[in-house]
C-alpha cells in the first residue's frame, strides 16, 4: 500500500482501528470518516467514545462547538415566550426567581457547570412534580466576566411553598456540588425569591433573563 494512509475500510472492527488512530496520533473522523458513534466494546473504543462522545450531539457539542453562540437567537427567545405564556393559560403564574453563582463553590469549567446545572434541575422538576402538581420553569445560563457563568431560573411556586423551597433547594445545591454554599452579604451560591402570581413580575424577569438576546435579531 505504499505511503497511505489507511482509513477505516482497512480494518476489520473499530477496535483494531480506534487502536491504529491512537497509537499514530491519528483523528479517527473527518471529512472521509464522518463521526458515527462510539461503541465501547472494546479498550481503544471505550477510551475513544470518552473522547468523542457516544452519540452525534456529544461529538458536535465537544468538537464542532455546535449550540455555541454570543448571544440568543430570535427563536429561543420565542420559544421561552411561548413556554411562559402557556403556563400562564394554565393558569401559572412563573413570577418566582431563582439565581446560582457557581464559582463561587469552585466550578467554572463548562462542562461541570452544565453537568452540575442538569443535576440540580432534575431535582427541582421532581420537587416541583411533587408539591406543585407539575414543574413549570424556565432557565438561561450566562457568561459574566466577573463571576463567570451563573444560572438565572423563572418558576412557579405554590402560594406558602417558598421557605421550604428555599431550604430544600440549599440542601440539595450542596449535596450536587460537593461542599458548604457561600452565604455572606454581597456574595451567596444561590439566592431565591419566592413569590406570589405577580404577572409583572415575571415579565420583568424575564425580560432580564433575554437581555443576551442578539443585538441584530
Amino acid at each position: 500500500m505504499g505511503d497511505r494512509q489507511l482509513t477505516r475500510g482497512d480494518f476489520d472492527n473499530n477496535e483494531d482501528w480506534h487502536r491504529y488512530c491512537h497509537e499514530g496520533g491519528i483523528e479517527p473522523f473527518g471529512r472521509d470518516q464522518p463521526f458515527g458513534g462510539v461503541g465501547a466494546s472494546g479498550h481503544y473504543e471505550a477510551l475513544a467514545s470518552a473522547i468523542y462522545g457516544q452519540r452525534l450531539r456529544d461529538y458536535q457539542r465537544a468538537w464542532e462547538e455546535w449550540g455555541r453562540g454570543e448571544h440568543i437567537h430570535f427563536d429561543d427567545l420565542k420559544k421561552a415566550y411561548r413556554a411562559v405564556a402557556f403556563a400562564n393559560c394554565l393558569g401559572r403564574i412563573m413570577s418566582s426567581r431563582l439565581d446560582i453563582t457557581w464559582s463561587t463553590v469552585g466550578i467554572t469549567a463548562d462542562r461541570v457547570v452544565a453537568a452540575k446545572q442538569g443535576e440540580f434541575l432534575d431535582w427541582m422538576r421532581r420537587w416541583l412534580d411533587r408539591h406543585a402538581g407539575w414543574a413549570s420553569y424556565l432557565w438561561v445560563l450566562e457568561r459574566g466576566t466577573r463571576r463567570g457563568i451563573h444560572s438565572h431560573m423563572l418558576f412557579y411556586l405554590p402560594h406558602g411553598m417558598g421557605q421550604k423551597f428555599r431550604t430544600d433547594a440549599k440542601r440539595a445545591l450542596a449535596k450536587i456540588v460537593e461542599r458548604g454554599l457561600v452565604d455572606k452579604p454581597g456574595e451567596k451560591t444561590i439566592r431565591i425569591r419566592a413569590r406570589g402570581p405577580e404577572l409583572a413580575a415575571q415579565w420583568f424577569r424575564f425580560a432580564y433573563m433575554m437581555k443576551g438576546l442578539d443585538p441584530h435579531a
